[in-house]
């Protein structure tokens, strides 16, 4: 049986959602400007069994969660957050920092930084490695800012950024998954058109090529794995930050091709999409911004 889910959260907005330690979390973000609410919590917990979210009992301070277009993705020891902007100067950061989630306590410990700062970019991990693709660095004053192709490798166990072989073109606010041991990223906007290309890049190589593209320009969308493939849902088609779009695209990646699947009730975009087991059921699981 498959379920698809949706909820929305707490005055938070472009925040992160994973899995860790079974559980699924929903980290960081920014509050509303009409809520500035300072008890409001930036990590809350999903359970399934009883479909709903609960706040986690030790909060992390709100001065290390409360970061713009930033990406967090789970280490298995704890929570790795990357990048973003800070709304308090209002500019990219290289900043990154590990979260331990504790039963009773929690702590940040801040990590080496990034070599360029860069914010609206995507983060994947594979074998003990972290990628931080794309992106922003900095914001500029009337147009929007270019999105970069620079990429960089996170080594864990040495707390250690290497640069890898950049994008074939610059993105942000792109989507990525990894796949058969291969990154795949999405979509996304250079700076002045938003994109329907997609690339794939293969650690072992230090290579990335084209994939056919999408049907529909898109960024700020979400995607996911299930069952070997990968589904592309919502974002905006225009960079002038227009409507949120209903449509969900699926990628096959041994037919380097897509097809359409039913899209969603709602236009969303600036949404998390994630895919989890709860008992016998199949949950995609769409967090929205607004739409």
């Amino acid at each position: 049986m498959s379920l698809l889910y949706f909820c929305s959260f707490v005055e938070l907005k472009r925040h992160q959602m994973l899995a860790f330690k079974s559980d699924l979390f929903a980290i960081g973000g920014l509050r509303d400007v009409c809520v500035r609410d300072p008890v409001i919590p930036f990590v809350e917990t999903f359970h399934g069994q009883t479909n709903a979210w609960d706040s986690v009992p030790y909060q992390p301070a709100v001065q290390d969660l409360e970061i713009d277009s930033f990406c967090a993705v789970s280490t298995g020891s704890g929570v790795l957050l990357v990048g973003g902007v800070d709304p308090k100067t209002n500019r990219c950061t290289s900043r990154v920092s590990s979260i331990e989630l504790r039963d009773d306590s929690s702590t940040v410990i801040q990590l080496s930084s990034l070599l360029f700062p860069r914010a609206g970019h995507c983060l994947v991990t594979s074998a003990e490695k972290a990628y931080a693709i794309g992106g922003f660095q900095t914001l500029n004053t009337h147009d929007s800012p270019d999105g970069i192709r620079s990429v960089e490798r996170y080594n864990m166990a040495k707390d250690v950024w290497t640069c890898v072989s950049p994008m074939s073109e610059g993105r942000k606010f792109a989507a990525a998954v990894l796949l058969n041991g291969k990154i795949f990223i999405f979509g996304g906007c250079d700076g002045q058109n938003v994109l329907s290309s997609c690339e794939v890049y293969d650690p072992r190589l230090d290579r990335w090529q084209y994939i056919s593209p999408m049907q529909d320009s898109r960024m700020r969308h979400s995607a996911a794995v299930h069952d070997g493939k990968v589904y592309i849902v919502g974002g905006v088609s225009d960079n002038r930050a227009g409507p949120g779009i209903r449509s969900v695209e699926c990628y096959i990646p041994e037919e380097d091709c897509w097809t359409k699947v039913s899209g969603m009730p709602s236009a969303r975009c600036d949404h998390q999409c994630y895919v989890c087991n709860v008992g016998y059921k199949f949950v995609a699981h769409v967090m929205e911004n607004s739409s």
